[in-house]
Protein backbone atom coordinates (compact mmCIF):
# COMPACT_ATOMS: atom_id res chain seq x y z
CA UNK A 1 0.00 0.00 0.00
CA UNK A 2 1.13 3.49 -0.52
CA UNK A 3 2.12 5.83 1.72
CA UNK A 4 -0.14 8.80 0.95
CA UNK A 5 -2.71 5.19 1.01
CA UNK A 6 -1.85 4.97 4.78
CA UNK A 7 -1.85 8.14 5.75
CA UNK A 8 -5.20 9.00 4.28
CA UNK A 9 -6.89 6.03 5.96
CA UNK A 10 -5.27 7.35 9.48
CA UNK A 11 -6.68 10.70 8.72
CA UNK A 12 -10.18 9.18 7.86
CA UNK A 13 -9.74 7.07 11.53
CA UNK A 14 -8.90 10.42 13.04
CA UNK A 15 -11.68 13.03 11.96
CA UNK A 16 -13.65 9.98 12.84
CA UNK A 17 -12.90 9.87 16.55
CA UNK A 18 -12.74 13.37 16.30
CA UNK A 19 -16.61 13.64 14.93
CA UNK A 20 -17.39 10.82 17.52
CA UNK A 21 -16.51 12.60 20.39
CA UNK A 22 -18.36 16.02 18.97
CA UNK A 23 -21.01 14.34 18.81
CA UNK A 24 -21.34 12.34 22.29
CA UNK A 25 -20.96 16.06 23.79
CA UNK A 26 -22.77 18.29 21.90
CA UNK A 27 -22.02 21.42 24.24
CA UNK A 28 -18.00 21.22 22.39
CA UNK A 29 -17.29 23.23 19.33
CA UNK A 30 -15.49 21.80 16.69
CA UNK A 31 -12.27 23.98 17.61
CA UNK A 32 -12.31 21.88 20.91
CA UNK A 33 -11.36 18.50 19.40
CA UNK A 34 -9.42 18.62 16.09
CA UNK A 35 -7.19 16.32 14.27
CA UNK A 36 -3.29 16.69 13.70
CA UNK A 37 -2.19 16.64 10.58
CA UNK A 38 -0.58 13.26 9.64
CA UNK A 39 3.27 13.12 10.73
CA UNK A 40 2.81 16.26 13.23
CA UNK A 41 4.69 15.26 16.53
CA UNK A 42 2.62 14.46 19.60
CA UNK A 43 -0.93 13.83 19.66
CA UNK A 44 -3.16 12.67 17.36
CA UNK A 45 -6.48 14.49 18.27
CA UNK A 46 -6.00 17.79 20.07
CA UNK A 47 -8.32 18.88 22.79
CA UNK A 48 -8.58 22.48 23.93
CA UNK A 49 -8.94 23.24 27.66
CA UNK A 50 -12.46 23.35 27.55
CA UNK A 51 -12.62 20.18 25.99
CA UNK A 52 -10.52 18.49 28.62
CA UNK A 53 -13.18 19.31 30.82
CA UNK A 54 -14.88 16.66 29.45
CA UNK A 55 -12.26 14.44 27.70
CA UNK A 56 -9.17 14.30 29.87
CA UNK A 57 -7.44 12.47 27.59
CA UNK A 58 -4.07 11.83 25.77
CA UNK A 59 -5.21 9.91 22.41
CA UNK A 60 -3.14 7.90 19.47
CA UNK A 61 -5.31 6.74 16.39
CA UNK A 62 -3.85 3.72 14.57
CA UNK A 63 -5.90 2.12 11.26
CA UNK A 64 -3.82 -0.58 10.73
CA UNK A 65 -4.74 -4.12 9.45
CA UNK A 66 -1.72 -5.63 11.84
CA UNK A 67 -0.93 -4.01 15.17
CA UNK A 68 0.51 -5.26 18.07
CA UNK A 69 -1.29 -3.39 20.44
CA UNK A 70 1.29 -3.99 23.53
CA UNK A 71 4.07 -2.45 22.10
CA UNK A 72 2.57 0.57 20.48
CA UNK A 73 0.08 1.16 23.49
CA UNK A 74 3.30 1.04 25.57
CA UNK A 75 5.09 3.06 23.47
CA UNK A 76 2.81 5.94 23.41
CA UNK A 77 1.94 5.38 27.15
CA UNK A 78 5.80 6.15 27.87
CA UNK A 79 5.45 9.44 25.66
CA UNK A 80 3.50 10.88 27.78
CA UNK A 81 3.71 9.40 30.93
CA UNK A 82 5.27 12.52 32.01
CA UNK A 83 4.22 15.52 29.71
CA UNK A 84 0.14 14.52 30.75
CA UNK A 85 0.84 12.56 33.89
CA UNK A 86 -3.00 12.97 34.91
CA UNK A 87 -4.50 12.40 31.32
CA UNK A 88 -5.93 9.15 30.84
CA UNK A 89 -4.05 7.27 27.76
CA UNK A 90 -6.10 6.00 24.92
CA UNK A 91 -4.97 3.77 22.23
CA UNK A 92 -7.99 4.66 19.63
CA UNK A 93 -7.08 1.67 16.51
CA UNK A 94 -9.30 -0.43 14.08
CA UNK A 95 -8.37 -2.30 11.13
CA UNK A 96 -10.15 -2.60 7.64
CA UNK A 97 -14.02 -3.29 8.20
CA UNK A 98 -13.94 -3.38 11.78
CA UNK A 99 -15.45 -1.02 14.79
CA UNK A 100 -12.90 1.62 16.65
CA UNK A 101 -11.47 0.08 19.81
CA UNK A 102 -9.96 1.43 22.49
CA UNK A 103 -6.57 0.20 24.51
CA UNK A 104 -6.18 1.58 28.36
CA UNK A 105 -4.48 0.70 30.97
CA UNK A 106 -6.33 -0.94 33.85
CA UNK A 107 -5.77 1.85 36.43
CA UNK A 108 -7.38 4.26 33.98
CA UNK A 109 -10.38 1.76 33.51
CA UNK A 110 -10.95 2.13 37.19
CA UNK A 111 -10.89 5.66 37.33
CA UNK A 112 -13.43 6.22 34.40
CA UNK A 113 -15.44 3.18 36.33
CA UNK A 114 -15.12 5.48 39.57
CA UNK A 115 -15.93 8.66 37.87
CA UNK A 116 -19.15 7.54 36.34
CA UNK A 117 -20.23 5.68 39.52
CA UNK A 118 -19.34 8.94 41.62
CA UNK A 119 -21.63 11.30 38.81
CA UNK A 120 -17.99 13.47 37.63
CA UNK A 121 -18.28 12.62 34.14
CA UNK A 122 -19.50 15.76 32.81
CA UNK A 123 -21.47 15.72 29.82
Amino acid sequence: MLTSSCKAKGRTAQQEVCRKMLEAAPHLEPDDIRSTSMGCPGLDILISPRGRKTYDWASEVKYVESLNVVTVFWKHFEKYRTKMANALKLLIHRKNRTELLVTLRFDDFLEIYKRTLDGKVQT
